[in-house]
């Protein structure tokens, strides 16, 4: 049976699982690096943010979801089908495809292939 990899971490610096204002946030460039780490070598990303003592959520955590969410649907599309932006695409989101079209349209340069 095939079990991927889970990479459990938490939002909060230090893996802090209970909620500590002064411990703060990780930051969007760390989180991209374990998405890389993790869900572009196969595995699962798992993370989590603690809630304040009155059940509501940090902003602050929630802009550094929001950034990542960004982060990936601009690099990579949503799902199995690119997004308008996404530079890089398989024909009709083809999950089986061998083929990738890479429209660029301008002299670029890459900071990853994966």
């Amino acid at each position: 049976a095939y079990l991927p990899k889970e990479v459990d971490l938490t939002l909060q610096n230090g893996d802090t699982w209970f909620f500590k204002e002064e411990v703060g946030y990780r930051s969007l460039a760390e989180m991209v690096s374990i998405y890389h780490d993790s869900v572009g070598h196969g595995g699962n990303m798992l993370l989590n943010v603690a809630p304040r003592p009155n059940s509501t959520l940090p902003d602050k955590a929630m802009q550094t979801y929001a950034q990542l969410g960004h982060f990936i649907r601009r690099c990579y599309g949503e799902g199995s089908m690119a997004s308008p932006s996404a530079l890089a695409t398989t024909r009709s989101g083809c999950s089986e495809c061998m083929n990738i079209s890479l429209h660029l349209g301008a002299r670029s340069t890459f900071d990853r292939f994966i």
